[in-house]
């Protein structure tokens, strides 16, 4: 007959110790960065191949109005507004490019497990909705990616990564030599 799970644990201690290596076995399991930093890799590159075709469409648009007659362009461009409104879309496509581009090098570093500061930086530029045009997936996998990074197994993997050892060598986060 099986033990009762109910019944106090045994004075040597071996039933306790069975049940919490039991637990101990199934809780841990390695996080790994490469999911959340994959998955930031594919969006910054659509973001950044969407905001190009996006600029080439535009020189083109552009460059077709620079061999019109100047009454033609004088009715396209009707006053400054429109002006300033591409001066300002430029800008934006280029702030978005430089954004995704930042989020690009942090999935890298998130995948090889180097400088976390960069990848910390692109997974919250990767929460912010304005820098691609893919926000409704950017943001949820840069929260994902936050969440990760945060883990105190992946700092220190990230910290043993950068000092040149395994990861599975205790590394504390600070010296106590002190």
């Amino acid at each position: 007959m099986s033990e009762n799970p109910y019944d106090a644990p045994a004075e040597d201690g071996a039933s306790l110790n069975q049940y919490s290596a039991e637990s101990s076995a199934g809780s841990e399991r390695e996080v790994s960065t490469k999911a959340p930093a994959i998955c930031l890799l594919i969006i910054s590159i659509i973001s950044i191949s969407v905001t190009l075709f996006g600029l080439v469409g535009f020189s083109i648009a552009t460059s077709s109005l620079l061999g019109l007659d100047d009454e033609l362009v004088d009715e396209v461009l009707v006053d400054e507004q429109d002006n300033v409104r591409m001066f300002l879309e430029l800008v934006g496509a280029f702030f978005a490019i430089v954004a995704n581009f930042v989020i690009l090098i942090g999935s890298i570093n998130m995948l090889q497990l180097k400088n976390y500061r960069f990848a910390m930086l692109g997974s919250i530029i990767a929460c912010s909705p304005c820098c691609s045009p893919c926000c409704l997936l950017s943001i949820p996998f840069g929260v994902w990616s936050l969440k990760v990074l945060n883990n105190e197994e992946v700092r220190l993997k990230f910290v043993a990564n950068e000092n040149g050892r395994n990861a599975s060598e205790e590394t504390p986060l600070i010296d106590q030599d002190e």
